[in-house]
This record gives C-alpha cells, structure tokens and sequence, in this order.
C-alpha cells in the first residue's frame, strides 16, 4: 500500500530565512532502499529515537564530484539523510555527530532550540519530503552554534543548502546559501595557519 504523503514540517514559524517558500510535494520514496532504520542515542538529550542510516557501501557515483565538492550518486542525494534530527529534543546534526561524543554546549544548545520547539512541528512519522529534510539543515545549523567545530559545520550544512535549493530551482536561496558557504570556506582558510 502507498504511503500516505502529507507535509512533514507541519508549522514552521522562525525556522526558515526570508525567502525560503515551501517546496509541496517533493518526494523521493526511491531513497529508501539505500537506507536502513537505526536506533540512535541523541547527543544532546541522551534520549534514544529511531532514524536513518545511509547504505554507505550501495552509493553508486552518477558523475564525478563536483567544482563544490558534490557528489551525486545514482538515484540518491546524501543531503535527504545524512542530516539527523532527535524528535525529542530537536537537536539536529551530520549523523557521525550521534555515533560518538563530541564537544558542545548541552546547556546553550537546549536554549537556542527551546524556541523552535514551540514553533516548529515536524511529522517524523510521514514520509519524508524536502521540506523536512531543509527544517533539518535548519535546526542543524541552529545546533552547531555550540558545537566546537562551529564554522566547519556550518560551511557543510550551507554546502548542503546550496543544493537542496538548486534541486528545487530556487536560484536566488542557491545562491544565498553559496554565498554563506564561500565566506565560511574563506574565514576557515584565513585562520588556519599552514606553511
């Protein structure tokens, strides 16, 4: 029987930037094959919650990585995944990030998501669409704040913004999300210190 297929971010108040629009009706059930339920410890909370694991080892390259280092593989994206969201709590981050501690501030991040809790209602228990998988990259960006790799994070995630937008031919979001990841790219490079 075909999967009921109803919005996932039911309210999404003070989530989105401006210029985000709702993306209806963008599915990709085809993904689900190269992917697996498994149960994760939330970092942030310490809850446990069931999500996704990507199939790693099934990912056929469709075309070389990209100028902006993105990979495309056949019939799947890594950015519909490989973003985790805790329904408890909404800490939300890359899924390497559940697996193993990392340095971050519980307290502070409990803080910045508290609002959001409030306002943002997603349906973990639809299938998942785009926009799902964007308030994801939000609520991830909202967390890295308080995390020790801040800036590596946050370049990652506009990475990964850049081209959710351009799959959905929104061009100017696109090009905002490139903008922020250029100058995180360049703020990165101009602190390390290389010969």
């Amino acid at each position: 029987p075909e999967v009921e297929k109803t919005p996932t971010v039911l309210e999404s108040k003070h989530l989105f930037p401006e210029g985000h629009e709702g993306y209806p009706c963008v599915y990709k059930p085809e993904y689900k094959q190269l992917v697996y339920e498994k149960i994760y410890t939330c970092t942030c909370c310490k809850k446990e919650f069931s999500s996704y694991k990507i199939f790693q080892s099934k990912l056929v390259s469709s075309k070389p990585m990209r100028y902006d280092l993105r990979n495309e593989y056949n019939d799947f994206q890594l950015e519909w995944y490989e973003v985790l969201t805790c329904p408890h709590c909404l800490f939300s981050m890359f899924s390497e990030y559940f697996n193993m501690p990392r340095a971050m501030d519980r307290e502070l991040i409990n803080m910045r998501l508290q609002p959001l809790r409030d306002s943002v209602k997603l349906d973990f228990h639809a299938e998942r669409d785009i926009d799902f998988v964007f308030a994801a990259h939000y609520l991830a960006l909202v967390s890295a704040e308080s995390m020790i790799d801040s800036e590596s994070l946050k370049l990652r995630l506009w990475s990964n913004l850049s081209w959710l937008y351009e799959d959905v031919r929104d061009a100017e979001m696109e090009h905002t999300a490139c903008l922020k990841a250029a100058g995180l790219a360049e703020s990165i490079y101009e602190s390390i210190s290389m010969n």
